[in-house]
């Protein structure tokens, strides 16, 4: 067996034990799910898998940090005063003369610190850098419970679908390469399976924007409750967003493509095995 060879039976290996692998997955978190409830596993001394019974949902969080200044207390009048004089132009003088806000400054009853910035550490202490920016911006997913049978179907299918192709993915991996590393020529199944593998991608990156989109609607916007005064310093904001990766659409196109060029190789390889 050449080199060429082992490395097609490598790859048919690897992609035999991911695909076991993802089946057994799929039986593991399944159970989870269907018979046991805020389960907690530990799989190491300071790693756990827990099971919180419910469906993610992909979400933007936004985390706005607000301007410094004070909230000044006087009998009970309150007044926000920033320490940005613009902001203060824009917000506080329509509403309040100077001679007040200067008055209030200096015989406040109570006062307190509202604002927030971010801080960059490094090793030297010599500040090489200023956040330019006060909003971040990021992706993460809340676990829910659905009330109603339509959104638990559409949750459980936005859920299971991904690793459900993943398996079929990796099924046709595990025959390509099994046909790979008996005969390294154009071969009609591996163009079928490649071509098949095109569109599980393109389906899966579809169906999972959909569901996404599909989803979001029934939610409009995450808050948080709380009665500690953290609103003073920053605001988080999170909103229902669609997952679609780009790259993986791309890459099943491009497999449809590459499944035309080894159809057309195999018939070409075809017509030469005739004619000699």
């Amino acid at each position: 067996m050449n080199k060429k060879h082992k490395l097609a039976a490598f790859l048919h290996l690897l992609s035999s034990i991911l695909f076991w692998f993802f089946i057994v997955f799929l039986t593991f978190d399944t159970a989870l799910n269907l018979f046991f409830e805020n389960s907690e596993i530990k799989t190491g001394e300071n790693s756990k898998i827990v099971n919180s019974k419910g469906y993610a949902i992909p979400m933007k969080v936004s985390l706005n940090l607000k301007k410094e200044g004070y909230i000044y207390k006087k009998s009970g009048t309150s007044v926000q005063v920033f320490n940005d004089e613009e902001l203060n132009e824009l917000y506080i003088y329509r509403h309040h003369t100077r001679e007040f806000i200067e008055e209030i400054k200096s015989s406040y009853d109570e006062r307190q610190k509202i604002g927030s910035n971010f801080i960059l550490t490094d090793p030297a202490q010599q500040g090489n850098f200023d956040f330019t920016n006060r909003t971040i911006d990021s992706k993460t997913r809340i676990i829910v419970k659905p009330k109603t049978t339509f959104l638990t179907i559409m949750l459980f299918l936005d859920k299971y679908l991904s690793i459900l192709i993943t398996i079929l993915i990796l099924y046709f991996l595990k025959q390509i390469f099994y046909h790979l590393k008996k005969d390294l020529s154009f071969n009609i199944e591996v163009s079928k399976n490649v071509k098949r593998i095109g569109f599980l991608l393109i389906l899966m990156e579809v169906l999972g924007a959909i569901f996404n989109l599909i989803i979001g609607t029934y939610i409009s916007h995450v808050s948080i409750e709380t009665d500690i005064l953290f609103r003073n310093a920053f605001n988080i904001n999170f909103n229902p967003t669609i997952e679609f990766d780009l790259p993986m659409f791309i890459t099943g196109l491009s497999l449809l493509v590459v499944s035309i060029l080894l159809n057309k190789g195999n018939d070409l390889q075809t017509e030469s095995n005739l004619t000699i």
